[in-house]
């Protein structure tokens, strides 16, 4: 079995994705998001804030509290509310891209899960490498050429990273060889 699919038309939408993603600010807890929109309705006491905090940060509240502390006008909030609507906005493209992207991979979903068994390889960089390389792999040498390293590898493969996988992920550190050492 080959690459999905339309996987020119895969591949247009993963680069979509990956410039959307690359371009996106990221809330990474529930806490901030529900201290931002609260800070967005009006909230401005710093005990009131923090309690909103989950569990993990709520343990450390002191500092929360300290760091909730000061000058928060209503042009902030304003200014925030803008932010977090152009953040809600990208998180629903994304979502947008994802769908058809996971229907055109469900063909290959066996071999995206088994990709994703590598340390280091996520949903996404399995994906990329599918769209990439397919995964028929009788038309790549054998394993035994594996054993030269990274130089060898570089020398017989394009210079060219796969697309939207930065290139730490292709190469991975030296003592993983060709293993990827990101998500």
């Amino acid at each position: 079995m080959s690459a999905p699919a339309n996987s020119r038309d895969w591949k247009k939408r993963w680069k979509t994705r990956t410039s959307i993603v690359l371009g996106r600010q990221h809330l990474s807890t529930r806490s901030a998001r529900n201290i931002l929109d609260a800070l967005v309705s009006g909230e401005r006491h710093p005990q009131t804030l923090a309690s909103l905090a989950h569990a993990s940060m709520g343990r450390k509240s002191a500092a929360l509290v300290e760091a909730l502390t000061g000058r928060f006008t209503d042009h902030h909030a304003f200014m925030m509310q803008l932010h977090l609507d152009r953040i809600d906005q990208i998180e629903a493209t994304l979502a947008a891209l994802d769908a058809p992207i996971d229907r055109v991979m469900e063909p290959v979903s066996l071999a995206r899960e088994l990709l994703m068994t590598v340390p280091g390889i996520s949903k996404n960089v399995a994906n990329v490498i599918i769209a990439e390389a397919g995964v028929d792999m009788s038309v790549f040498d054998t394993a035994g050429i594996w054993h030269r390293g990274r130089e060898y590898v570089r020398a017989r493969t394009s210079e060219q990273p796969l697309f939207g996988v930065h290139p730490s992920c292709v190469w991975g550190p030296p003592r993983l060889r060709l293993l990827p050492s990101c998500v």
